[in-house]
């Protein structure tokens, strides 16, 4: 069953990447924190329908979902205000800097010092990011950009939380209780303005291929193989999420590759290369949390993010 995990995680890839366009055109006719809300409400009661078995769980497992839940819906919340003002295409690869901001993050949560490739990487990717947002908007880093950045940091945050909680046993009910989390939290945030509904056909169809296929599916994906695929295999698969974004986005978005993104879209994608296949190991140590953990484990998840904080990624859309 091992080896259907980095299946898993390319299909996620494609999936996480194709939501970008869908999401765009929803976005014409629904307000983002209202789309947010759909999109894992109905996520959540296809999980309730597929895997009812998975509500039985035990407290710390529910408390750790519901954790997860409130970290990704930060990421989902800001990531789908910023996509209002900017381009798919660019929204993916501004997203897909979440693999830089891990180490980063990991270096200040857990102590391990980042190595050179990822202080490169940095520097690529704010080379990157100054090539897509000016020429976006024309003098600078605008709301659509910041918001996709902080969706980005959101992510990385969440990547880092399920690896140390997950485990095969537990990743379906984690699942459940982080769909349900993302979907009370948005519909309390959608409450002020009230909830509007799509009111076509074609955009419900939308919704529920966002919500399922591209919603509660690939979150699935994601937790399950996290569990048995170590961070280093995990990340370079999910690395290609922005590109599979860049080309959905020119192929059946209707966006240009222009300049702008060529160069903007090479850097940012040449940083998360430098990140996911480093040549260097981490100089920094395992901090005190790290005692008394299995370094390895079958079957169990394998908390390498404090071991090889740099080579963690995974995630998006």
């Amino acid at each position: 069953m091992n080896r259907l995990a980095p299946l898993s995680l390319v299909a996620m890839a494609v999936l996480w990447g194709s939501s970008l366009v869908v999401m765009k055109d929803l976005l014409g006719a629904m307000d983002a924190t209202d789309l947010v809300f759909s999109r894992f409400a109905i996520a959540a009661v296809a999980l309730l329908v597929i895997v009812p078995h998975a509500l039985r769980m035990s407290r710390r497992t529910l408390g750790q979902g519901v954790l997860l839940g409130l970290v990704f819906v930060l990421g989902q919340l800001t990531s789908t205000w910023g996509l209002v003002d900017i381009d798919a295409s660019i929204s993916g690869f501004l997203t897909g800097l979440y693999i830089v901001a891990t180490p980063l993050l990991a270096w200040v949560v857990l102590g391990a010092r980042p190595s050179r490739n990822v202080w490169t990487a940095v520097g690529l990717s704010t080379l990157g990011l100054a090539a897509l947002s000016l020429g976006s908007t024309g003098s600078g880093i605008g709301r659509g950009e910041l918001l996709t950045l902080l969706g980005a940091l959101a992510y990385a945050a969440h990547i880092i939380a399920v690896g140390h909680v997950v485990t095969p046993r537990t990743a379906l009910s984690l699942t459940l209780v982080q769909t349900i989390t993302i979907a009370v939290v948005s519909g309390i945030v959608a409450i002020p303005h009230g909830v509007a509904l799509p009111d076509s056909a074609g955009l419900w169809w939308e919704l529920a291929y966002l919500a399922v296929i591209c919603g509660a599916l690939p979150l699935a994906l994601q937790v399950w193989a996290q569990a048995h695929v170590e961070a280093t295999k995990a990340a370079i698969v999910m690395g290609t999420e922005p590109l599979w974004g860049a080309l959905f986005a020119i192929s059946m978005g209707g966006e240009s590759l222009t300049l702008r993104l060529l160069l903007g879209g090479t850097a940012i994608t040449a940083a998360i290369a430098l990140v996911i296949v480093p040549r260097g190991r981490w100089r920094g140590r395992v901090t005190a949390a790290r005692r008394g953990r299995p370094s390895s484990a079958r079957g169990r998840v394998v908390p390498r993010i404090q071991q090889d904080a740099a080579r963690v990624p995974a995630e998006s859309a």
